[in-house]
């Protein structure tokens, strides 16, 4: 595991990132096998599973709070392989984003499905899931 002195950032089974130069995130695992795997598990005897939660505020730090607009990226997962000249290139994503106007206790959102078609190299919408349920593709 190391620290990085300059930026805090967390890389274990890695000495540099790995990932598309886009950004540096804060938390990078990387190694072959299982070493390339995470887990998120949950012993309780009860019926809650393992949650991973992605949260967006536009507040500048943990502190306060400002609430999202609509359209706001609220989180995605981005699949980037190796094209065999780097990471850089997204094969899919998966994106959830506000959809309408948010209020206290009150967050319309949207899931986006985005895949590459071949010979490109960016992702384009395939479909869509929005707030009032309607399903678009």
């Amino acid at each position: 595991m190391r620290i990085d002195a300059a930026t805090s950032n967390v890389l274990i089974g890695a000495t540099t990132s790995s990932l598309p130069s886009s950004g540096t995130p804060g938390l990078e695992i990387a190694g072959s096998g299982f070493a390339g795997m995470a887990a998120v598990t949950r012993f309780d005897n009860n019926a809650y599973g393992p949650s991973l939660f992605l949260v967006k505020s536009r507040a500048a730090n943990a502190s306060s709070h400002t609430i999202v607009a609509d359209d706001d990226n609220l989180g995605a997962i981005n699949w980037t392989p190796d094209d065999g000249t780097n990471r850089d290139t997204y094969a899919a994503s998966i994106a959830a984003k506000v959809d309408g106007t948010p209020g206290a206790n009150d967050m319309p959102a949207r899931l986006e499905f985005m895949t590459t078609a071949d010979g490109a190299a960016t992702p384009t919408e395939r479909m869509r899931i929005t707030s009032n349920l309607s399903l678009i593709h």
